[in-house]
This record gives C-alpha cells, sequence and structure tokens, in this order.
C-alpha cells in the first residue's frame, strides 16, 4: 500500500511484520554505511574491530532485506522481483530494466565479502591496493544512491541526499585539514 506523502512523494506502508523487518533492515544498512564511511573518512582504519564488526552487521542487514524483500514483497517469487524491478524504472526512466535486482544481490554479495574479508584477513586487506578500496567503495556508494536517493520519494530521499551531502562535507573537511598538516611540515622542514 503507498500512501501520498506530498503532492509529488509517495511512501510505501508496510502491512505485515515481515515488510517492516525488510524495510527497517536497509534503512539500518544504509545507516551504517555512511556511519562506517563518515569513520573512515575521519581516519579510521577499515580494519578496526568496531568499524570491521559494524561494516560486518550493515552487510548482514542488507542481506536481510533483500532475502526479506524477495519473501514479503515478491512472495519468494524471483520472476515477480524481476517484472517489479523492471516496472520500477519504467516507471521511472520509460524504460522497462530488471537487471537492476541482480545489481542489487552483486551490492549485498560485495559488501558481505569485503566485510568477511576484513574480519578474516585483516593485514591482508590493509596491503590491498587503493584502487579495490576505491572500486569496492565507488560500487557499494553508486547503488546506495540510487536506492535511497533516485528510487525513493519523500523523506527517505531527503534523508539519502543528506547522507551525501554529510559525507561529502567529511571529505572536503578531511582533505583541507590533511593539506594543512603538510603544509605545516613543509614549512617547518624548510
Amino acid at each position: 500500500m503507498c500512501i501520498d506523502f506530498l503532492p509529488f512523494a509517495e511512501i510505501l506502508v508496510p502491512q505485515t511484520v515481515g515488510e517492516h523487518a525488510s524495510i527497517w533492515a536497509i534503512r539500518l544498512a544504509m545507516m551504517v554505511l555512511v556511519m562506517c564511511l563518515g569513520l573512515e573518512i575521519r581516519g579510521w582504519p577499515k580494519t578496526s574491530p568496531l568499524l570491521s564488526n559494524l561494516w560486518l552487521f550493515g552487510a548482514i542487514a542488507a542481506f536481510c532485506h533483500s532475502l526479506g524483500a524477495l519473501n514479503t514483497f515478491h512472495h519468494g517469487s524471483h520472476a515477480e522481483a524481476l517484472k517489479s524491478t523492471a516496472d520500477q524504472t519504467q516507471e521511472l526512466l520509460g524504460v522497462p530494466i530488471a537487471a537492476g535486482l541482480y545489481f542489487n544481490y552483486i551490492f549485498v554479495a560485495t559488501w558481505f565479502a569485503d566485510a568477511i574479508w576484513r574480519i578474516v584477513a585483516p593485514m591482508r586487506y590493509q596491503r590491498l591496493p587503493p584502487a579495490y578500496h576505491l572500486m569496492v567503495t565507488g560500487f557499494l556508494v553508486f547503488i546506495a544512491f540510487h536506492g535511497a536517493v533516485v528510487f525513493k520519494t519523500g523523506p527517505f530521499r531527503w534523508a539519502g541526499i543528506a547522507s551525501v551531502v554529510v559525507l561529502g562535507a567529511l571529505w572536503l573537511l578531511q582533505k583541507r585539514t590533511a593539506e594543512q598538516h603538510l603544509n605545516k611540515l613543509n614549512n617547518t622542514t624548510e
């Protein structure tokens, strides 16, 4: 069931406990994703116990959402989930594309594998090239942004936009602070 939130926004209203659980699982996963990225931007090591466990918790929440959505909203039918995804992209983009469902599966698998790697082999994980971290984080943020901003409306879209703005501001602040620190080091060595 959907209700109009504002003239331009429609919000899905969960009807069952399973629907509530599925929706709140992805909201929790997105909050954890933003929190972890914020901590990483502020300099926390990716393999610190707190960050690694939070990252795994977020991945598990995303998995619970995917499984819950398939079973509650799509009655356990992958074909129904594909049709629903195609209908959503048809409504938004004018073209029925069902591939987004597979990108959601890849999103969950990528996040989960990355989280496990952080915990099981933290030293090896720390030595991975920056390109790996950029690709994984970039992919996760790309999918999360589309799920939270592009395909959502109302307050959930605004929460997604606010999260992107906060992360962007943190990144700019951290970059500026690092540049100032580097300038101070350069001035003291001259």
